[in-house]
């Protein structure tokens, strides 16, 4: 009898040590060891692994997702690819090749550059898109070339979005009851978070800035108007002589060209420079 209750109260202090045991080390602080393992294992990885490893499972797409939360700096180029990276090689250490396309990539912590081909195909045009919308939504500074810019908006005259503020624009009540700001904050723009935007334009590219208008996308579907801190048109070559301000061949000496403000009046015109006030200016390089 005795030794059973005996029995009976080593078991007890046993398991009054073990709930004891248990609540020393809940109270201690929990460390999330796969995510600092990923951290590390992302900080030596190329962009390219990284995008791949988000379809590994929830917790490491989790986790490269808050790393892709950080990129502040997006800009995308277009260019000969050839210059930054020869063909024959997938990386050099700097900029990384999307595989078997001549799209490169460059990330470091807070800014990303994409840059495709001057001489971009269908295929190319769906990569750069496709890679556009997965870094577009945490950019907080865009510099854009002026065809990518158009692609950016035609991309945007075939999306949900647009749709939705067409539908949105028709209806007699929305145009009656709200103002412009409450229908333009009705919609997220394409880069959310926008606060400083650089369009460079060449003279080979003053026709895509030109085309803007013509897609009928307003640009506050593009980015933020209201909360962007700059908006600046960076004309390249205009100092040089070769670029989009250089002297244009006329077919006739009785025939004047447009200057160069004549030629990006509709594009002004589109942007709402008027409404940008300030926060609008031009650079010369």
């Amino acid at each position: 009898m005795i030794k059973t209750k005996v029995a009976r109260l080593i078991a007890l202090l046993k398991s009054d040590k073990k709930k004891k045991a248990k609540k020393v080390v809940h109270d201690e602080p929990q460390i999330d060891l796969p995510s600092k393992a990923w951290n590390i294992i992302l900080g030596y990885s190329s962009p390219i692994d990284i995008v791949k490893w988000r379809r590994v499972n929830r917790s490491v797409k989790s986790v490269i997702d808050d790393r892709l939360s950080r990129l502040l700096y997006l800009d995308v180029w277009r260019m000969d690819t050839t210059v930054i990276l020869p063909r024959q090689k997938d990386n050099d250490g700097d900029f990384y090749r999307v595989r078997s396309s001549p799209l490169l990539i460059h990330m470091d912590a807070h800014s990303l550059v994409l840059v495709s081909s001057s001489h971009w195909t269908t295929r190319d045009v769906e990569r750069l898109w496709a890679a556009i919308n997965l870094f577009r939504t945490s950019a907080m500074t865009l510099t854009l070339d002026a065809s990518v810019m158009e692609m950016v908006v035609a991309g945007m005259a075939l999306s949900d979005s647009y749709t939705h503020w067409i539908k949105s624009n028709e209806s007699e009540d929305r145009l009656n009851n709200n103002s412009e700001k409450e229908l333009e904050d009705a919609t997220e723009p394409f880069f959310p978070a926008v606060r400083e935007m650089t369009v460079r334009v060449s003279r080979g590219e003053t026709a895509s800035l030109l085309a803007l208008p013509s897609y009928s996308v307003p640009p506050h579907l593009i980015v933020p108007l209201s909360s962007l801190q700059l908006f600046r048109l960076h004309l390249v070559g205009s100092r040089t002589g070769t670029g989009w301000k250089s002297p244009l061949l006329s077919p006739s000496p009785s025939i004047k060209l447009p200057s160069g403000n004549v030629r990006l009046k509709p594009f002004k015109q589109w942007l709402n420079i008027d409404r940008l006030g300030e926060r609008y200016c031009q650079q010369f390089s």
